[in-house]
């Protein structure tokens, strides 16, 4: 006999508690600005209700919060925050050198460059 199932769309704080708990995880993002941006996406969207009426609402919800956890990032001195930030920048130079066209020795060096040494192991998704 076929177990039947109903599948139902992700509630507005379920989804954005596993954004926040993937953006802690993935990111190392801290927890304090994750809190915030979860918080003011929350409140913010709360029109769109308590369940997710599919994947547009999904993408919206999740590009809110990239955007509300970026200006957030800006502005916090709390632990965390600073290397964060760095992350973001990293991330954006990579990008757009990879739009460019640059290949891969050239986002390294680059972004070694700017970042020091140091900060050259960084991995970023290309």
């Amino acid at each position: 006999m076929p177990v039947q199932t109903t599948l139902t769309a992700p509630g507005l704080e379920e989804f954005l508690d596993a954004l926040v708990a993937r953006v802690q995880c993935e990111s190392g993002v801290p927890g304090a600005l994750a809190g915030q941006a979860r918080a003011v996406t929350a409140r913010n969207l709360a029109h769109l209700g308590p369940l997710l009426s599919g994947r547009d609402d999904q993408r919206r919800v999740s590009a809110y919060f990239a955007g509300v956890l970026r200006r957030a990032a800006v502005r916090s001195n709390a632990p965390g925050a600073a290397e964060y930030r760095r992350r973001i920048i990293a991330a954006s130079l990579a990008a757009d050198l990879r739009r460019s066209g640059a290949d891969e020795a050239r986002v390294t060096e680059e972004l070694a460059a700017c970042l020091g040494a140091g900060r050259a192991g960084l991995r970023l998704a290309g």
